[in-house]
C-alpha cells in the first residue's frame, strides 16, 4: 500500500522535521514511549515494558551540522543536518538485548553545545517474530514549513507498523499531530517540549492493515478520506462542469475479476453519478460489461464514498491499462470534488508521485510521469457525457475507486510492485 505521512505543529517558527520508520514483526498492541530534553547529550534511561520489544529512538539539536555518536548498542537509520532552521537530528533503533524492567540507555551525544529533545517508542514484538526496522522502505527524512511537513511517497508492507517522529523549533509548546493519506489511525506515544531549545519533539505510531484474503476485495482508496494538505488541498465542485466524465488510470498485477467502482460523493453534492465503467486506454472503449447506466450506488449523494457492485463475471488483464470512470448528463454543479496536485510530478512530496499501488499489490495508479494520458495526465476528463476522458485535469484526484477480488493464488500483500508494467 502506498501512502504519504503528514506532520502539522502549532505556532511552529523553525521547520518542521518529520522522519518515518517501517517495522515489521512488531505490534501497536502494549506499545509505550517517553521524551525527555537535555543539553548536548540528547540521550536518556528507558526502562522496557516487555522482553524482545523493538526500540525507536529520534533525537533533535538546536543547531545545524552537528553528527551524532550514539549511545551502545544502537543502529543508525537516518541523519539529517539543516541549515535554514538550525537543526540536527538522528533517528536509530535499540540493538542489545531488551528485558522488561531493566533499564536501557538510548540516545546520542551531538558533537557541539547544543539544547536536544530525545523520544523513544517502544513496540512489542509478535509471538514468534523477530521485530526489524525495514530501512529499505522508510521516506527519507523530510523538512516542511513552519506550520507542517510531508514525508514523500512510500510503500510499507501489509501489516508492518510505522513510527513517526517530529522535531520542531518554535516560540511556544506546540502541539503536534499527524495523518496520512490513507486514513490509518495514529497514536502519540512520546512528547516533550524543551524550554530552552524551544522546541518539541512528539513521536507517534500507526498499523498498515492486513492485506485481503483469497475471495476478499482489494481496493485502490480503502474508503479513505479525501487528502488534504497544503498545496495538495480538497476541493468540491473542482471541475466547475455539470456534464462531465471523468477516469482514473490503472492497471491490474494479475489476471483478476472486477469486483467495484467507487465514487467519494463530497458533503452536500446533489446528485451521483448516472454512469459508471472502465476504458480500455489503448483503444479508448467501454470494457465489455463494465458500463452500467443508473447504477445502484450504495449511498446517497453527499454520503462520501459509495460503490457499485459487479457479479465477477469481467476479468481483467495483467498489466493492461485502463480508467476506472464515472460520468453525469444532468445540470446539477457540485457533484465532484478533487485533492488538488496529487499525481503531480513537479510538485515536492505529491502523495500519487510516482505510483501508488493498493493494499494487496494487485492494482497499480502511475503517476503523472507514468500515465498514458494527454500531457501524463493520470485523471482524464471530458466535458461530455460517457465519452473518453482524455482530457487533462492538472493532476487532480476526483477520487474514482477500483476493486477487485484477490484471487486464491498469492498476492503480493505487500505494496511492492511487479517490475514489468505497461
Amino acid at each position: 500500500m502506498s501512502t504519504v505521512v503528514v506532520a502539522e505543529a502549532t505556532d511552529g517558527a523553525l521547520d518542521v522535521v518529520l522522519a518515518v520508520w517501517v517495522c515489521t514483526g512488531v505490534t501497536e498492541t502494549g506499545a509505550a514511549g517517553a521524551a525527555d530534553g537535555g543539553w548536548i547529550t540528547s540521550a536518556m534511561t528507558y526502562e522496557p515494558g516487555s522482553t524482545g520489544s523493538l526500540l525507536l529512538v529520534s533525537a533533535g539539536a538546536a543547531s545545524s551540522g552537528l553528527t551524532a555518536t550514539p549511545e551502545a548498542d544502537q543502529a543508525t537509520d537516518q541523519t539529517m543536518s539543516s541549515e535554514s532552521d538550525g537543526q540536527s537530528g538522528w533517528w536509530g533503533h535499540y540493538t542489545g538485548t531488551v528485558t522488561e524492567g531493566d533499564d536501557v540507555t538510548v540516545g546520542v551525544t551531538f558533537s557541539a553545545d547544543a539544547d536536544c529533545v530525545i523520544g523513544v517508542v517502544e513496540l512489542p514484538a509478535l509471538a514468534g517474530q523477530t521485530p526489524a526496522v525495514v530501512t529499505a522502505d522508510m521516506p527519507p527524512v523530510s523538512e516542511g514549513d513552519s506550520s507542517g511537513n510531508l514525508s514523500g511517497n512510500f510503500n510499507p508492507p501489509a501489516g508492518s507498523v510505522l513510527v513517526a517522529a517530529v522535531n520542531c523549533g518554535g516560540t511556544a509548546e506546540q502541539t503536534v499531530t499527524t495523518f496520512d493519506a490513507m486514513g490509518l489511525t495514529w497514536t502519540q506515544r512520546a512528547y516533550q517540549y524543551n524550554g530552552s531549545y524551544a522546541g518539541t519533539i512528539a513521536m507517534f505510531t500507526a498499523t498498515i492493515p492486513a492485506a485481503p484474503g483469497p475471495g476478499e476485495t482489494d481496493t485502490m482508496w480503502r474508503q479513505a478520506t479525501p487528502f488534504n494538505y497544503g498545496t495538495f488541498y480538497f476541493e468540491q465542485d473542482g471541475s466547475g462542469l455539470t456534464v462531465a466524465t471523468f477516469g482514473n488510470e490503472f492497471w491490474v498485477t494479475q489476471d483478476v475479476p472486477l469486483a467495484l467502482i467507487g465514487f467519494y460523493s463530497p458533503e452536500g453534492a446533489p446528485v451521483l453519478p448516472d454512469w459508471c465503467g472502465l476504458w480500455d486506454v489503448s483503444t479508448q472503449e467501454i470494457v465489455a460489461g463494465t458500463g452500467v447506466t443508473g447504477p445502484d450506488w450504495s449511498g446517497a449523494a453527499g454520503s462520501g464514498w459509495v460503490q457499485y457492485s459487479y457479479d465477477g463475471s469481467v476479468t481483467l488483464q495483467a498489466n493492461t491499462r485502463y480508467r476506472v470512470s464515472v460520468s453525469y448528463g444532468g445540470a446539477d454543479t457540485g457533484w465532484d470534488g478533487y485533492t488538488f496536485a496529487y499525481w503531480a510530478d513537479d510538485e515536492t512530496g505529491a502523495p500519487g508521485d510516482p505510483q501508488i499501488t493498493s493494499l494487496a499489490g494487485l492494482i497499480v495508479m502511475p503517476g503523472a510521469a507514468e500515465a498514458d494520458g494527454t500531457s501524463g495526465a493520470q485523471t482524464g476528463y471530458t466535458g461530455s457525457h460517457i465519452a473518453y476522458p482524455s482530457g487533462e485535469t492538472d493532476h487532480q484526484n476526483f477520487y474514482i475507486d477500483v476493486g477487485v477480488k484477490v484471487p486464491a493464488g498469492p498476492a503480493s500483500g505487500s505494496g511492492l510492485l511487479m517490475a514489468c508494467f505497461p
